[in-house]
């Protein structure tokens, strides 16, 4: 059985690797092209970002180039989607979160991320920004951030750059920035994209998928359903409305070969069961013992409805049925291969 420092050095390794790729297609400095594995699914960029607080904690770098292309294409992020994920998944470092608000908030035009800036509650005692990959505190050098002192965080200044490049639109991936850059940054269009990957969708299973209210949902789709693009049709002996696109009448903002849609994909239950994984791992060596077990079974029934609404929960068949110790075994190796499935 692989150590449990080991697992854990696997998933983060793996999760930073997928944090580096996207962030690099949406046009943070980072990867070279030739480097990165070509990916057709869409990018959720709140996922992607309450993610990048978490882990981006491991990893200085990212952190802080995604902070510097924020300061540039911060608009093409969805606020109140973004409080609202991170609410609902408790996925992110709330506290990082907050203090990369604020530090956005020193530009008068970045008014909307106030919110986002007042969720960390008042810091207890300082603790370190950025952690070593056992999940050990970094030493802090030079002088300290005050805004991020401010939330109970302890890290370096940071140096405002402006090198970030725009989202690369010729890549599949970004289809739901390119969506935001037509038609504004609202609900319409992750609704768009979700319906180019799927025939008909019911509003309030669609509300789940992209995260936003079942109302929200449904009031748009009947507005959109006016422009003749988009069609709405009772399931017969059902009182159901579903509706869908023509895939053909949205073929415009397909700019990449091979020509199709990227799968919409639920980024957020993904990235939480990941998340959850590495915090229960964090500081630990060795095999793993029974209170290690009893805790990956908890993370594993907490997640599993989302996994099993999703379909995420096939990938995990030795799990299901193991027990005792060798159920965290089971449990790590599945979620280092079916995560990113």
């Amino acid at each position: 059985m692989m150590s449990l420092e080991n697992s854990r050095a696997d998933l983060l390794h793996s999760a930073l690797d997928l944090l580096w790729c996207q962030w690099t297609i949406l046009g943070v400095p980072g990867r070279s092209q030739d480097t990165m594995s070509t990916d057709a699914r869409i990018i959720d960029p709140e996922a992607l970002l309450l993610f990048t607080t978490e882990l981006g904690r491991y990893d200085a770098r990212l952190l802080d180039e995604v902070t510097n292309w924020l300061r540039q294409y911060a608009r093409l992020i969805n606020v109140q989607r973004l409080k609202t994920l991170h609410h609902t998944h408790r996925l992110g470092d709330t506290a990082a979160l907050s203090a990369l608000a604020a530090t956005l908030l020193q530009n008068a035009r970045m008014a909307k991320w106030k919110t986002l800036a007042s969720l960390a509650e008042p810091p207890p005692e300082p603790r370190a920004l950025f952690l070593r990959e056992d999940g050990g505190d970094l030493p802090t050098h030079g002088p300290i951030d005050p805004v991020y002192a401010s939330y109970g965080l302890t890290r370096g200044l940071q140096k405002p750059r402006s090198d970030a490049r725009s989202p690369q639109i010729d890549e599949p991936g970004t289809l739901l920035l390119k969506l935001r850059a037509l038609f504004g940054v609202s609900a319409r269009a992750e609704i768009i994209a979700a319906l180019l990957t799927e025939e008909t969708a019911h509003p309030s299973a669609l509300a789940h998928r992209i995260g936003y209210l079942p109302r929200t949902v449904q009031d748009n789709l009947n507005e959109m359903a006016l422009s003749g693009h988009v069609a709405g049709a009772r399931v017969p002996g059902l009182r159901e409305k579903h509706f869908a696109l023509r895939p053909h009448d949205w073929r415009f903002l397909i700019t990449w070969e091979p020509p199709y849609f990227p799968s919409w994909v639920e980024w957020p239950v993904r990235f939480a069961l990941v998340q959850d994984a590495l915090r229960l791992l964090a500081g630990k060596s060795g095999p793993a013992d029974l209170s290690t077990a009893l805790r990956c079974r908890e993370i594993y029934e907490q997640h599993y409805p989302a996994l099993s609404r999703t379909g995420l929960a096939g990938g995990f068949t030795r799990t299901a049925h193991a027990s005792g110790i060798d159920f965290a075994g089971a449990f790590l190796s599945e979620l280092s291969v079916s995560w990113q499935a």
